[in-house]
């Protein structure tokens, strides 16, 4: 099985090597890759900073395509999660032609899919939004992807950045019960329905 971690706007930080380490341990030989957006180890502890360097150095297309490039190096097939920028990335990569070798993509809390609700996914894509945001209704989101094919949506009790451990709005409880649903077989994205 292949993994490939599509990090937020912080970067490739040591809490995400640690969620790669408790992948691997339950999974029979897995590969698991973290991008690394900024290519050079460059992670955030604050969220403005992380923002801003996102959006002046690199941005969502610029993003996609860094993961198409990624996913054309690994072995098929392959799951991509993504958190937030890497959510959106996801999507925004989804609707650009094939992607051979992706089995399926789960992303959390990608408030940029709002910009482009439209695209139709080349992949199935579980996406995983906060209770709200503060630039956009969630629910009417949700209602405008929901029965796309290959699209399916929750909605999840934490705000956004309840899987990081860097934002403000980190929920361990929430970042716990997702951490023990994600699919330890690529076949099975819909388990995470029902949190808490």
């Amino acid at each position: 099985m292949t993994i490939l971690i599509v990090p937020d706007i912080f970067g490739r930080t040591p809490a995400l090597n640690r969620l790669s380490a408790r992948l691997a341990d339950r999974m029979p030989r897995p590969e698991i890759t973290i991008i690394d957006p900024y290519g050079d180890g460059l992670f955030f502890r604050k969220e403005d900073q992380a923002y801003e360097h996102f959006s002046t150095r690199l941005g969502i297309p610029a993003y996609s395509q860094m993961v198409r490039n990624r996913l054309e190096r690994l072995a098929p097939p392959a799951l991509v999660l993504g958190f937030s920028a890497g959510a959106a990335a996801i999507w925004h990569m989804s609707g650009q032609g094939p992607c051979p070798g992706v089995s399926r993509g789960i992303g959390f809390y990608g408030s940029q899919i709002r910009h482009h609700p439209d695209i139709r996914p080349q992949f199935p894509i579980h996406l995983v939004f906060p209770k709200s945001e503060s630039h956009f209704n969630v629910n009417e989101l949700m209602d405008k992807l929901d029965g796309r094919p290959g699209v399916t949506v929750e909605q999840a009790a934490g705000g956004h950045g309840f899987m990081n451990e860097y934002s403000r709005r980190f929920d361990p409880g929430l970042y716990e019960f997702f951490i023990r649903q994600l699919p330890a077989d690529l076949s099975l994205p819909q388990t995470l329905k029902s949190s808490p």
